[in-house]
């Protein structure tokens, strides 16, 4: 079977409105991820049940308030509230720095300072999530997802090694406050753009807390998109703490240096770089389900290789191949999520997955924090390497996801609007 039935054409390009977006989204991503890789090296250091605490705070708000900011955005204008959930997160960030600067930085501190960052990331997550679509369309959308997330892993490639480099020259005040300036690009570019193609505030009568209800209650009715995110939620557990809670607990067990975690962590984001540059320049395969457990397989292997090797390349090449892995799971599982979405439930649908994120991330943090200082961070990450390996066997049985489509038949294409 061809996975690559009917891809996108390559003539058709991604609007200029998308790239304004996406150039104020990752600088936005860039303080996101030197802040978290700043505030999980900050906490490993008075251990991993409390590296996993610190972290799990940036969650926990989120997990809670998630589905109220997707009702939230869905029922106004995501490009508004995406602006003013960003101003929040540069106060924060300039009152931590404001506050490290006279008392240091206490592990309350770091983890009061998680609280104020999942709260914002409620608002400002299904917001942003939405932008893709709502700026490109459907057809145009793996195309656009792939290159956000070769954006995205680009700047976790950089953003690691920053954030290690950062806190050992200028600290968490300096840190913070580098951050408060790069979030600022977002609502810039944000404010540059015509209000129509972000949508416009729509009328309801509803309540928030019932539109947030809805969109609960569409995700689990969706024959498609209730395994998807089912599959999405079990990765996430696994494979987002291995960069930012496994990989410092395994680099200062090994007595590497904060430079060289980053550093591991950003051969995973080359992994991932390689595959989303391809697919933003080819496109997807248009059998999602049947790349999936091929990449959650790839991960696993790449995360249990982790666990085998002391030297600083074989731990690089290890995350390198990890993040090929995780690379081909997200450029063909994002689209088909979102893709699938109904019109005027986007913002919503991006609050349950992220809602479903958060909190398989809330308990697999502290758990495998506790698992890492029981007993060592390498059963952690096996651990990891394992709910990895299970999921692509989950992916591979399930028949929705097996049977999914990202592209149209080829008997719709000529009616594709142009």
């Amino acid at each position: 079977m061809n996975l690559h039935d009917v891809p996108v054409s390559s003539e058709e390009r991604l609007p200029v409105r998308f790239f304004g977006w996406l150039g104020g989204a990752l600088f936005f991503q860039l303080g996101d991820s030197v802040l978290r890789f700043a505030i999980g090296w900050s906490a490993a250091a008075h251990g991993g049940m409390w590296a996993g605490i610190a972290l799990s705070a940036t969650v926990l708000p989120r997990t809670a308030l998630m589905l109220i900011g997707g009702a939230v955005s869905d029922r106004g204008s995501p490009r508004t509230v995406l602006i003013r959930a960003v101003a929040v997160m540069i106060t924060a960030c300039l009152a931590f720095a404001a506050i490290t600067f006279a008392i240091g930085v206490p592990l309350w501190l770091l983890i009061l300072f998680g609280l104020l960052i999942g709260t914002t990331d409620a608002f400002s997550y299904p917001s942003n999530g939405s932008m893709p679509r709502l700026l490109v369309g459907t057809d145009l959308l793996p195309r656009a997802l792939a290159m956000r997330h070769s954006g995205t892993q680009l700047i976790t490639l950089l953003g690691a090694p920053t954030g290690g480099f950062l806190v050992a020259w200028v600290g968490m005040t300096g840190v913070a406050l580098l951050d408060a300036a790069t979030f600022a690009v977002l609502p810039c570019a944000l404010l540059l753009l015509r209000p129509n193609p972000v949508g416009q505030p729509s009328q309801r009568k509803s309540s928030v807390f019932r539109d947030a209800i809805d969109g609960v209650g569409l995700v689990v009715r969706d024959p498609l998109l209730r395994p998807a995110l089912l599959l999405t939620a079990v990765v996430a557990s696994a494979a987002i703490p291995v960069a930012t809670l496994l990989v410092p607990l395994l680099a200062r067990d090994l007595g590497l240096s904060a430079g060289a975690a980053g550093l591991i962590v950003s051969g995973e984001a080359g992994g991932s770089i390689l595959v989303a540059l391809t697919v933003s320049k080819y496109g997807a395969f248009s059998r999602p389900g049947l790349v999936a457990p091929i990449g959650l397989a790839i991960t696993g292997v790449g995360v249990a290789t982790l666990t085998g090797v002391a030297a600083l390349p074989l731990l690089v090449l290890a995350a390198v191949i990890s993040g090929l892995g995780l690379g081909l799971f997200v450029s063909h599982v994002g689209p088909l999520m979102l893709g699938s979405s109904p019109d005027g439930y986007l913002s919503r649908v991006q609050a349950v997955i992220g809602l479903a994120q958060g909190g398989s991330l809330l308990v697999s943090n502290n758990a495998l924090g506790g698992i890492a200082h029981a007993t060592s961070p390498d059963i952690a990450a096996l651990v990891c390497a394992a709910f990895l390996f299970l999921a692509a066997v989950a992916a591979a049985i399930s028949r929705p996801i097996r049977s999914s489509r990202l592209y149209r038949p080829i008997d719709e294409l000529g009616s594709r609007e142009t």
